[in-house]
């Protein structure tokens, strides 16, 4: 394992920080205290989704855990890391995947079994639901359910279903993980342990479980292909099933890197003990752990949705907060939402709760929304939608309340109709990108658009993997070694043609804010002025 471990020691250090569980700390402090505001306001339920995510973000409890477990050689650090991290993520996926298949905790299952988490399998897989009806993971969904509760019924289903599947083209890794089930519900011993190491030796090329796992952040995937937990869980629910059976013994771990034998050692020796909290954060706010104690997680329910039953995620959401207010230590009380937000303005408003631009334009912040569409009178003539900001003149910014709705009305305030607006912006995140820019019917700002040439003021704490950030999410061309010989020269310019707005709004989605600065040109309909 030495090797192993101090390969993934230098990646972990290289991606996430020599400090990263004590940013992880400030990190919730600091939403805590953002979070106490809000409850005095009223408007406390949607800020603690934004904890959360932020609890998730770069998977950073699993994979200290599982560094911590490097360091000091005690495997019980990866097993709360997994646990913990799994469970707060079923937590926040549950309540934001409403809609989402019966199958939708398939992975979560599998990795509550590589972290011995069997109280959790009883609220994401409830037997009451039964097996799923569909879904592309589906039979493999059935087969887990069908082994966890041990009906056989649903395990002859569920191989029906493997055999089925497995006649249809498929990738190999999920042909191979097909008959991985297969093979462990007949017992065939050979079978599960072929399967076991072809499955390890593919793990990395298997996409959609990566990027359920890891997300899309290339450097995130990379840390947590070092590790298989995936494996490590499929080995467990071998290892589960076959508890009793004297073929226990024969099963074989998988020889790969990534496989950690000296965590299933530990499993084998502690015989698979119950996991723990990784980090204690009751000190901050007692109600972060207590949210995730198996008494506090609701089991998910599904609702028919056409042929299918879907995640019933708005329950979810409330049960888990009656649960948290019953013990008292949750300080708000959930409200029924007053606008059906689209996401794409959710997320906006979670990341930055308001937001105030040079051009004129100004995004409300939870706190305003209801205010400001009180006395724009939005609900008496367009019902249907909800101002979302205003050009801080005569233009209103409408959406619809449908959680796909992109599209942004700019419509006079004198004149809500939406057949006849002054402008249609098609996707709210793009015109983001773009800086929040308005034209007139010429092509040209109202009010007229500050560019000007980007400069970078100061060294970003990261260092190169900071300058990294930076040309990534500017899209610079040049190199990433040209860009750091320039920095050792500031101010330095990076690119031309920026306006402040987009300029800030990229600097404060990357947690840069303070570190550029643009020269401009100020363009009108007449004339061309440089200033500083």
């Amino acid at each position: 394992m030495v090797k192993a471990a101090k390969s993934y020691q230098q990646k972990y250090e290289k991606i996430m920080g020599e400090s990263s569980e004590d940013e992880l700390w400030s990190d919730i402090e600091r939403d805590i205290a953002e979070f106490k505001k809000k409850v005095e306001f009223g408007k406390a339920d949607g800020y603690f989704w934004n904890m959360y995510f932020n609890l998730l973000r770069s998977n950073r409890l699993m994979f200290a855990g599982i560094n911590k477990a490097f360091i000091t050689g005690d495997m019980a650090h990866m097993l709360n890391g997994i646990y913990q991290e799994n469970r707060f993520n079923c937590i926040y996926g549950n309540r934001a995947n409403s809609g989402g298949a019966q199958t939708i905790n398939f992975i979560e299952v599998v990795l509550a079994y590589s972290c011995n988490d069997y109280k959790l399998l009883e609220r994401i897989m409830p037997f009451e639901a039964g097996p799923a009806s569909s879904g592309y993971s589906a039979p493999y969904y059935n087969m887990v359910y069908a082994m966890t509760y041990h009906d056989d019924e649903v395990g002859k289903k569920a191989q029906a279903e493997l055999s089925t599947f497995m006649e249809k083209k498929r990738t190999q890794f999920d042909l191979k993980l097909a008959k991985f089930f297969y093979d462990l519900y007949q017992k065939d011993v050979d079978g599960v342990n072929c399967g076991l190491q072809e499955l390890c030796d593919l793990m990395g090329k298997c996409k959609w479980i990566n990027e359920h796992i890891y997300g899309l952040d290339k450097d995130i995937q990379t840390l947590g292909k070092m590790v298989a937990i995936f494996i490590h869980g499929l080995y467990h629910i071998a290892m589960k099933f076959l508890e009793d059976s004297p073929l226990l013994d024969k099963i074989k771990m998988p020889e790969h890197k990534s496989f950690i034998k000296e965590y299933e050692e530990f499993n084998i020796e502690k015989n698979f003990p119950e996991p723990h909290n990784l980090i204690n954060f009751d000190p901050i706010a007692k109600f972060i752990n207590l949210s995730i104690k198996t008494e506090m997680i609701p089991e998910v329910s599904f609702s028919k949705s056409g042929r299918m039953y879907v995640n019933d995620g708005k329950r979810f959401e409330k049960m888990l907060f009656d649960n948290l207010q019953k013990s008292k230590a949750l300080p708000f009380e959930l409200k029924e939402e007053k606008y059906k937000l689209p996401a794409v303005y959710k997320e906006f408003i979670c990341k930055y709760d308001g937001l105030s631009l040079e051009n004129g334009c100004t995004f409300y912040s939870l706190e305003e929304l209801d205010a400001m569409n009180k006395d724009l009178q939005v609900n008496i003539y367009q019902p249907d939608t909800v101002a979302v900001g205003d050009d801080g003149g005569d233009l209103v910014f409408l959406m619809k309340q449908e959680k796909e709705a992109k599209t942004v009305y700019l419509v006079d305030a004198g004149d809500y109709d939406l057949e006849s607006p002054y402008q249609i912006i098609p996707d709210f995140n793009k015109w983001m990108e773009k800086g929040f820019e308005i034209e007139d019917i010429d092509g040209e700002d109202v009010r007229g658009v500050d560019y000007g040439d980007l400069y970078l003021i100061k060294m970003p704490k990261e260092g190169v993997k900071g300058l990294v950030t930076i040309k990534r999410a500017f899209n610079l061309e040049m190199s990433t070694g040209e860009l750091l010989q320039k920095s050792k020269s500031l101010p330095t310019k990076l690119l031309s043609n920026i306006t402040s707005s987009k300029a800030n709004i990229i600097a404060e989605k990357i947690g840069m804010p303070g570190l550029f600065e643009v020269g401009y040109m100020y363009y009108t309909h007449t004339q061309l002025t440089h200033y500083t």
